[in-house]
């Protein structure tokens, strides 16, 4: 388990190295070459895992099907293989140049480490957010379920142009996003949150649009992903840890809204994001199947960043007590690692990691 500790306190020290604990940091006065460092680490850690995560073996198998010809591929997966059409065609681009699964999850990791970057950079404290999401997001879910990873990554570039009230391109990357796994549809509603600042000429043509794009093209894949996620019968162990870790930042950002989100431009689409995360965390007990709630949820995690990279500056008056704030929340996340590197149900499917570079080597 040592390199998943390893590259969290590279994360950690970074950030301290940068100043990143501090009350006036902002991103884009980084050092561009931690950033192009870190890139550099992440990618190679995601993309060159070798025998890692809960769903290697079905990647595996998902890789090797695209190595078929297009129509074998359609007639085994069908609906599968348009629902997931970025997927097929990396992988098949891959397969295609006489590369491996290691070139298909490369390319992939570029892809979910830049975004998740770009996210962070977007908030204040970039290091800490990157740090928030390095237990659970790049470990648990870049490294087990790359299709949703992917779009949970793309979903966050979403935000980012949601913040500026860019309806088109929240849109389009909202789509993108669908392209790798279809379930980013659940948060498409989102993007309607500030109708009342829309004409409502422009709301309606929007809506009609899209439902019927939705009803005439994608209806049978809508239908197979509620029937998928919503017929399982079985829990997740750690679904209410995973819940709780979301719903507590989206308490404390409810709390201290006024001050929390006193800079940001689309303050309901953080308090929406807010209440899904605690609504998901109270709804559990009463779902038959947890796992199901629980993989929704995940599409909530960038309410983690975005309190907690703020919540050091509510203590910013008070003697710099912002430094022990920062720390606290690195030391509650390393936690949280140990946790789950030692104690979590599932995690021997990522002991030990291991990388193709480890056998080069």
């Amino acid at each position: 388990m040592l390199p998943y500790f390893f590259v969290f306190l590279l994360i950690a020290i970074l950030g301290l190295i940068n100043n990143d604990a501090s009350s006036d940091t902002i991103s884009k006065n980084k050092d561009k070459y931690s950033w192009i460092f870190i890139f550099f680490i992440l990618i190679l850690y995601v993309g060159l895992r070798h025998q890692v995560g809960g769903d290697w073996g079905n990647y595996l198998v998902n890789y090797y099907f695209v190595t078929d010809t297009l129509s074998e591929y359609l007639d085994v997966h069908g609906i599968r293989a348009v629902k997931d059409f970025s997927f097929v065609m990396i992988n098949r681009f891959a397969s295609g140049i006489n590369g491996t699964i290691y070139l298909a999850n490369m390319i992939l990791a570029i892809m979910f480490i830049y975004f998740t970057i770009k996210f962070c950079k977007n908030n204040p404290r970039p290091w800490l957010g990157l740090l928030i999401l390095s237990p659970y997001f790049i470990n648990v879910v870049g490294m087990g379920y790359n299709r949703q990873a992917i779009a949970i990554a793309i979903f966050m570039m979403a935000l980012i142009q949601l913040e500026k009230f860019n309806y088109t391109k929240f849109f389009l990357w909202m789509i993108f996003a669908t392209t790798f796994h279809f379930s980013a549809l659940f948060m498409f509603p989102l993007g309607f949150v500030n109708f009342f600042k829309v004409k409502k000429t422009i709301l309606v043509a929007l809506v009609i649009s899209f439902s019927l794009i939705y009803y005439f093209l994608f209806h049978n894949m809508i239908k197979v992903t509620f029937v998928n996620f919503f017929s399982i019968g079985y829990s997740s162990s750690g679904a209410y840890v995973r819940a709780l870790m979301s719903a507590a930042p989206a308490i404390i950002l409810l709390i201290f809204q006024k001050r929390l989100l006193k800079d940001i431009k689309n303050i309901l689409i953080w308090k929406w994001i807010a209440w899904l995360s605690i609504i998901t965390f109270c709804v559990l007990p009463f779902i038959p199947s947890t796992a199901a709630v629980d993989r929704v949820g995940l599409y909530l995690i960038p309410i983690q960043v975005f309190t907690l990279t703020r919540l050091p500056n509510l203590f910013a008056k008070y003697n710099k007590s912002y430094y022990f704030i920062y720390l606290f929340i690195v030391f509650s996340y390393f936690i949280i690692l140990s946790i789950w590197a030692y104690w979590g149900s599932f995690s021997h499917w990522w002991y030990p990691y291991d990388n193709i570079l480890f056998k080069l080597i």
